[in-house]
């Protein structure tokens, strides 16, 4: 019996007589009737009023081996995959494709009164998490995609290719079922809602980009197909904050997204209860720390494996990740321009006279405050 595959099916409130199928690379929605819908995918992305189904796909090979795109494209890749594996002309439906396992996907479904919503998501975060404004990778021009080069390097263009280039696996992907007809605008505003719910949800875990030293807004190859029955008897105009489709929505995606990326990557509360976790994204984490204590001969290269034990001891203490999640936050809001130096900086020196038992000034710069952590980690007694 496949759980994942009951889970799904018996918790997803669809519209009416549409069909789900759940396989082992696959989640595909067949349509039984008008249904409009607007995508993000390369496939007949944009709004569209005559699609008959939507899918996702798990594009890794069995064998582990790298995506090849059959015929050469994204889109191409889609439009065959949706005929060969799902048997729907990519001509009338649309799909995204993900590095996720479909065993791991989540299922939310919310009703008030007549109106339902589902979601139904894929993710994986961990490896392309990014934030909004993070440095860009890629540049397209007239259908042709290049390196990205800061704006000050004059150093000659690196790679030019007629496709996007495959990114660090990591995509959120969703699939959301309303089971009302909406207006073109309130399925656009609908995105915008579903879109905040996401990175609410990843905010409220506090994942890092991999790009910068914020917290993470999605992955950089989120994809979203939203669907609404266009036969339905009950007419919305408005999907925002403020009506009950938009808390629906808010709230079934929050859910979705958490549950999925627990359940592909075990992110949640366990695991973000880590020093390190909290503080990479500001430059501290076990490596660093290590090349630091060589560094400064505070130990020797024999004892790498020990310190490395000893240091994610110490990051799993519950009253040192408390400490890193407060300190994270005072250097966003240093970073955002809600505290100034002044401000921030007496916030830190209080925080660590509670924490160190004296003052960051008596410490001085970065440098020390690493020392500071290498010395607990050297001075802790052995597990």
């Amino acid at each position: 019996m496949d759980v994942n595959k009951n889970r799904i099916q018996n918790n997803a409130v669809l519209i009416e007589k549409d069909c789900l199928k759940v396989g082992k690379n696959y989640i595909v929605v067949y349509f039984n009737g008008m249904r409009k819908v607007l995508s993000t995918s390369a496939l007949n992305g944009g709004l569209h009023n005559n699609l008959r189904a939507v899918f996702n796909l798990d594009g890794k090979p069995e064998d582990g081996s790298e995506i090849v795109l059959k015929g050469g494209t994204y889109e191409r890749h889609l439009r065959h995959e949706s005929f060969s594996l799902l048997g729907v002309s990519g001509d009338v439906s649309t799909g995204m494709m993900t590095a996720a396992d479909m065993k791991h996907a989540a299922v939310s479904s919310r009703q008030y009164e007549k109106l339902a919503v589902t979601a139904i998501v894929t993710g994986g975060i961990e490896k392309n998490g990014g934030r909004a404004g993070d440095p860009a990778l890629w540049q397209e021009e007239a259908g042709i995609w290049r390196e990205a080069l800061p704006e000050n390097n004059q150093e000659t263009e690196k790679e030019v290719q007629k496709q996007p280039p495959q990114e660090k696996l990591g995509t959120i992907n969703i699939m959301l079922f309303i089971n009302a007809a909406l207006t073109d605008g309130a399925l656009e505003r609908a995105l915008v809602t579903c879109t905040e719910a996401k990175t609410a949800a990843i905010q409220e875990l506090s994942i890092d980009s991999r790009y910068s030293c914020g917290i993470a807004t999605g992955s950089g190859t989120d994809g979203t197909i939203l669907v609404s029955n266009s036969e339905s008897q009950m007419h919305l105009t408005e999907a925002g904050k403020h009506c009950k489709l938009g808390e629906l929505i808010g709230c079934t995606v929050k859910e979705a997204v958490k549950e999925a990326l627990y359940r592909q990557t075990g992110v949640g509360a366990g695991l973000q209860k880590d020093a390190f976790r909290r503080l990479r994204r500001h430059g501290i984490d076990e490596s660093q720390l290590w090349e630091f204590a060589l560094e400064q001969k505070l130990t020797e290269p024999g004892n790498r494996m020990h310190f490395k034990s000893q240091a994610e001891r110490w990051a799993r203490d519950p009253h040192i990740a408390a400490w890193s999640i407060l300190e994270g936050h005072l250097q966003d809001e240093k970073l955002w321009g809600m505290l100034d130096s002044r401000e921030a900086g007496e916030a830190e020196e209080s925080l660590w006279r509670g924490f160190f038992g004296e003052s960051r000034k008596a410490m001085g710069d970065t440098r020390d405050i690493r020392r500071k952590i290498v010395g607990q980690i050297l001075d802790m007694e052995d597990d």
